[in-house]
């Protein structure tokens, strides 16, 4: 979802990770519903390009998380 442009906040609420704080408990009631449908459409025009075997910038997963280590290194 990173690649398509979708940010943590999205993210994390597609995800269904909890949301903790004062503000998110008491103020933001707002349901995000457009968000979080905008930022599905993103992720499912990335899947039909890797399904369609277009061209598409992907990861390995264990690669991103070595450079990820050597960052904070």
């Amino acid at each position: 979802m990173i690649d398509v442009g979708v940010n943590r906040e999205q993210r994390n609420l597609l995800q269904s990770h909890a949301q903790s704080g004062v503000d998110v408990k008491h103020y933001d009631r707002h349901e995000h519903l457009p968000e979080k449908r905008e930022s599905l459409r993103r992720y499912d025009a990335l899947l039909d390009k890797i399904l369609k075997g277009e061209e598409t910038t992907l990861v390995d997963i264990d690669t991103y998380r070595q450079q990820k280590e050597l960052s904070f290194s």
